[in-house]
């Protein structure tokens, strides 16, 4: 195998709407880095036969059975020869910079290099609920800044972090790589958030997969606090004492989110206040049901 200065592995599930545009913005990448780019596909749609037909240079590496995204990122960890491994959602579209400017971070030293996600289709009011609701933390205009215990998206690795704590959790159906960043961030990794690096998301249109997402979500965060991989908060440990304290995510997670949310839209990226305003009502129904999905997880 052929070493390349970096690989992109995008891991993929029924990304039939969304993988070409995807594909497309790292085949218009401006750089003259050697890179790779390599599909990691477990879809029951038609991705494979898309990708196939109309992006021939793609390593595509098809599964049988669906995977998590951790199982997914691992493959493609494994199969990939960059120096730097680089990770793009199916539904993220890369912009023209996105790898150029990242390899130049690494080559300064830092194990772990992210940055900003925009909205890719703002003409959706759903779609700027779930934005809110996931990358507040991931505004473009937050500032350069390393990382010591924040959120980070949009992420790339030297390869040899890999080697030091392992691969991802392929069992978590969603924050394998909160989980991953974590261990980094306690040890000490140097990481750091680059504004000029953005992929912008492709959201949800749809009120009910935005619910049905965000409540899935809230489950899985918190049985993954219960299990010991996140630290964001502890779980009692009796089930009548978690009964009891269920209010807590249905009553102070809301207050919190919405208050975060402001906080970062008006410091970082205030001429997104109308549109945070517009889809407030869609904002608040997401975040009640990530608060559901919280209570329900600490049962689980």
């Amino acid at each position: 195998m052929s070493v390349c200065d970096l690989s992109v592995v995008v891991p993929s599930y029924n990304s039939e709407k969304t993988i070409r545009r995807c594909l497309r913005s790292l085949a218009a990448q401006k750089t003259s880095l050697k890179f790779e780019v390599i599909v990691v596909d477990s879809s029951a749609d038609g991705t494979a036969d898309l990708v196939a037909s109309e992006f021939a240079w793609v390593k595509m590496l098809c599964q049988a059975q669906r995977l998590y995204p951790g199982a997914a990122r691992n493959i493609g960890i494994q199969n990939a020869s960059g120096k730097i491994i680089a990770f793009l959602a199916s539904d993220c579209v890369a912009h023209p910079l996105w790898l150029e400017t990242r390899y130049r971070l690494h080559q300064q030293g830092f194990a772990g290099v992210g940055g900003a996600i925009a909205n890719a289709n703002p003409q959706s009011i759903v779609g700027w609920a779930n934005y809110f609701m996931e990358f507040i933390f991931s505004l473009p205009g937050r500032p350069r800044e390393e990382i010591t215990g924040k959120i980070i998206h949009n992420l790339s690795y030297r390869r040899e972090v890999f080697d030091r704590y392992g691969l991802f959790d392929p069992s978590l159906p969603m924050g394998e790589d909160t989980v991953f960043n974590r261990q980094m961030m306690l040890r000490g990794e140097p990481m750091i958030f680059e504004p000029e690096i953005v992929a912008g998301h492709i959201n949800p249109t749809s009120l009910r997969e935005l619910l049905v997402h965000h409540f899935q979500h809230g489950c899985h965060f918190a049985m993954a606090c219960r299990n010991g991989q996140l630290a964001f908060f502890k779980m009692p440990s009796s089930l009548a004492r978690r009964v009891l304290r269920l209010y807590q995510p249905l009553l102070f997670y809301p207050i919190l989110r919405v208050k975060s949310c402001f906080a970062n839209v008006v410091r970082h990226q205030p001429r997104l206040i109308p549109q945070l305003l517009l889809c407030f009502p869609l904002f608040l129904l997401g975040i009640f049901s990530a608060a559901i999905g919280i209570a329900v997880g600490s049962l689980r």
